[in-house]
C-alpha cells in the first residue's frame, strides 16, 4: 500500500514538472529569442520573403520570383503575396520582430489545438469519470518538438503557420468539422503543395463530409484565387507570376542540392547513398519513384478500406499522411519535423488510453514499439543538437540519415495504432467475402460454431441475455428506449439476487452492422448504460453478416 501511495505521488509530482518546465521554457524562450532574432543580421528565410515585399512595394515585379536569386529564390505562390506585402512597410529588424512574435503566436495556437484534439479523445463524462492527460501529452509533445520550433524561429521559415494549419486540420478532422478542416488545411498545401495528399483522408469519411470537405475547399482556393487577383489588378501580371512560380518550382533541383546533411527526406537519404557510391543515380530515382507510389499508394488503399470506429481513430488516420508529405518533400529540414508533434501525442494518447480499457477496447497490445519509437525519436531528434551531442555525433546522425529512420519507426507504431483502432470498410468487407466464398464453396456453410469457445467462467449462471443491437446508417434506436429497456432488465435480474452473494445472471450487449464505432449514440447510451454494472458486456462483431449470425457469435 506504502508503495503504491508512493508510485502515485511520484506520477503526480513528476506529471507538475513536466508541465511546469513546458510552460517555463516557453515563457523564456519568447523573450530569449525575440533578442536573438533582433540581433540577427545574417541570412534568414524571412529576409526572402522581405526582398518579395520590398519588390511588391517598388513595383518590381518581375523580380519576385528570379533564379538569379541563387540558392535562395521566393518560392511561394502569388497567392501569398498579398500576406507578405504589409512587412514592407517596417524596416527589416521591425519586420523579424513582427515575424517572430506571429511565429511564436502560431505555434501557441497549434499546440492549443493539439490540447482540444486530445481532450475530445476522452469517453463523454456521464459515461466514464477519468482524469485527462491531455495537458501532460501536449506539453510532451511540445517537448518531443522544441528544437525544430527554436531552429524554425532562428532561420525565419513559415514551418510555424503549416504547423498551425496542420493542428487546425487535426481537430477539425477529428470532430468532423470538414469547412475548417479544408481551411486549416489550405495553408500548409498552399505554401508547400505536398500536405495536400492529406485531403485524400476524406476517403475514409462518409459522402457528406467528403462532399462538404470538397465544397470548402474549392471554395477557400477560390477566395484566395480572388483576393490575389484583386491585389494584384492586372491580369497579364497574374499570369506572369504564376508562371514564374511555376518556373521556380520546376527548377527546385538547379539551386539547391537535395543530398544536403540537414535534409532528411527520402529524396536527400537517396542522394547521400548515391554521393557514397552505394547506389548508381539510375537506381536511386527508380528507388524514389517505386517508394513515392507506394507510400502514397499505400495510405490511400489504407484510407479506402478501413473505417476509423473512434475519435482516437480518425485522429491517427490523419497522422498517416503527414509521414508521406515529410518523406517526399524534395527537401526536409528540422523546421519542416515540427508536424511530428501530432503523431508523437497520438502515441501517448495510446499509452493513456490503454491504461482505460473501457474508452480503448481494441489496444490489448504492449506499446514496446511505441518505446522504442519515442526513445529512438527523443535521442535523434529532439535531443541530437550540436550543443548537446558535439559534431562528430551530430553530423555522424545526419549523414546516415538517423533522424530519417526515426520519423519511419514513429510512422510504423502509428500504423499500427492505426490499424487496431479502426474496422474494414463495408464495401470492401463484402466484396472480399464473395471473393473468398468464390474460391472455396465450403466457406459457405461454415459459421461461427466452426471455432471453439473461449473457455467458461467456473461459476453458475441462471440467465445469460443476449442482446444483438444495430449499429446501422439506416436506423437509428431511440436512445431513452433501449437505456430504459437495459436498465429495467438488469434491475429485474439483479433484484432477485441474495444479497452479498456472487451474481448468477449476465447480459451481453451484441453490437453489429456497418456503423460500429465508439462515436454512435447508440454506443454511447450502451456505454452508459453499462457503467458500473459487471454483469453487462458489450460485444462487437464485426463481421456484417446480419442479426442471426451476430446473435450465433454473441451465443458462442
Amino acid at each position: 500500500m506504502k508503495n503504491h501511495t508512493r508510485f502515485n505521488r511520484f506520477q503526480r509530482l513528476s506529471t507538475q514538472a513536466t508541465i511546469g518546465i513546458s510552460f517555463l521554457l516557453a515563457l523564456i524562450t519568447l523573450p530569449l529569442y525575440a533578442v536573438k532574432v533582433a540581433e540577427k543580421t545574417d541570412y534568414t528565410d524571412f529576409s526572402v520573403y522581405y526582398r518579395a515585399a520590398l519588390r511588391m512595394k517598388l513595383g518590381d515585379w518581375s523580380q519576385i520570383y528570379s533564379l538569379r536569386d541563387g540558392a535562395s529564390p521566393f518560392r511561394y505562390s502569388p497567392i501569398f503575396l498579398p500576406f507578405f506585402r504589409p512587412f514592407a512597410e517596417l524596416g527589416l529588424p521591425a519586420a523579424q520582430l513582427a515575424w517572430y512574435f506571429l511565429q511564436f503566436s502560431c505555434f501557441g495556437l497549434g499546440f492549443y489545438f493539439i490540447y482540444l484534439t486530445l481532450s475530445t479523445f476522452q469517453a463523454p463524462k456521464k459515461t466514464l469519470k477519468t482524469k485527462s492527460p491531455s495537458l501532460l501529452i501536449t506539453c510532451i509533445s511540445f517537448l518531443f518538438v522544441l528544437r525544430f520550433c527554436l531552429d524554425t524561429f532562428t532561420i525565419g521559415q513559415v514551418s510555424s503557420l503549416m504547423f498551425l494549419g496542420f493542428t487546425v486540420g487535426l481537430y477539425a478532422w477529428v470532430v468532423r468539422l470538414p469547412i475548417l478542416f479544408s481551411i486549416g488545411l489550405l495553408i500548409p498545401t498552399l505554401f508547400k503543395i505536398g500536405p495536400g495528399f492529406l485531403f485524400g483522408v476524406f476517403a475514409s469519411s462518409r459522402f457528406k463530409e467528403k462532399q462538404k470537405g470538397i465544397l470548402a475547399t474549392l471554395s477557400v482556393i477560390g477566395v484566395c484565387g480572388l483576393t490575389s487577383s484583386l491585389f494584384l489588378g492586372s491580369w497579364s501580371l497574374i499570369r506572369d507570376l504564376w508562371r514564374s512560380w511555376t518556373e521556380i518550382v520546376l527548377k527546385d533541383s538547379q539551386y539547391y542540392d537535395a543530398s544536403h546533411y540537414g535534409s532528411q527526406s527520402l529524396k536527400s537519404f537517396l542522394l547521400r547513398s548515391m554521393n557514397s557510391g552505394w547506389i548508381t543515380p539510375q537506381t536511386a530515382q527508380s528507388i524514389y519513384l517505386f517508394l513515392a507510389f507506394f507510400v502514397c499508394g499505400g495510405i490511400l488503399i489504407f484510407w479506402l478500406s478501413r473505417r476509423p470506429r473512434s475519435y482516437f481513430g480518425r485522429g491517427l488516420f490523419y497522422s498517416t499522411g503527414i509521414f508521406a508529405y515529410l518523406w517526399l518533400m524534395p527537401e526536409t529540414f528540422k523546421y519542416s519535423l515540427t508536424p511530428l508533434a501530432i503523431p508523437v501525442a497520438l502515441i501517448l494518447a495510446g499509452f493513456a488510453r490503454n491504461s482505460r480499457r473501457g474508452i480503448a477496447p481494441g489496444i490489448r497490445q504492449t506499446h514496446a514499439m511505441s518505446l522504442i519509437a519515442l526513445g529512438f525519436g527523443i535521442l535523434t531528434l529532439s535531443l541530437a543538437g550540436k550543443d548537446i551531442i558535439g559534431d562528430t555525433l551530430f553530423f555522424g546522425f545526419q549523414i546516415h540519415s538517423l533522424p530519417f529512420l526515426a520519423t519511419i519507426l514513429l510512422a510504423i507504431e502509428i500504423f499500427r495504432l492505426a490499424w487496431t483502432e479502426s474496422v474494414p470498410a463495408t464495401g470492401l468487407a463484402a466484396f472480399v467475402r464473395s471473393a473468398l466464398e468464390a474460391i472455396s464453396p465450403m466457406r459457405k456453410q461454415l459459421g461461427p460454431w466452426a471455432s471453439l469457445p473461449l473457455p467458461l467462467i467456473h461459476r453458475e449462471l441462471r440467465a445469460s441475455l443476449l442482446l444483438p443491437i444495430p449499429l446501422n446508417a439506416s436506423l437509428l434506436l431511440d436512445k431513452d428506449l433501449t437505456s430504459k429497456i437495459i436498465t429495467e432488465t438488469y434491475d429485474l435480474l439483479k433484484s432477485q439476487e441474495p444479497k452479498g452473494s456472487q451474481s448468477s445472471f449476465e447480459i451481453i450487449l451484441i453490437v453489429y452492422g456497418d456503423r460500429i464505432s465508439l462515436l454512435h449514440p447508440t454506443y454511447q447510451t450502451l456505454l452508459l448504460a453499462a457503467q458500473g454494472k459487471k454483469e453487462i458486456r458489450i460485444l462487437q462483431y464485426e463481421e456484417h453478416n446480419g442479426r442471426a449470425s451476430a446473435l450465433r457469435a454473441g451465443f458462442l
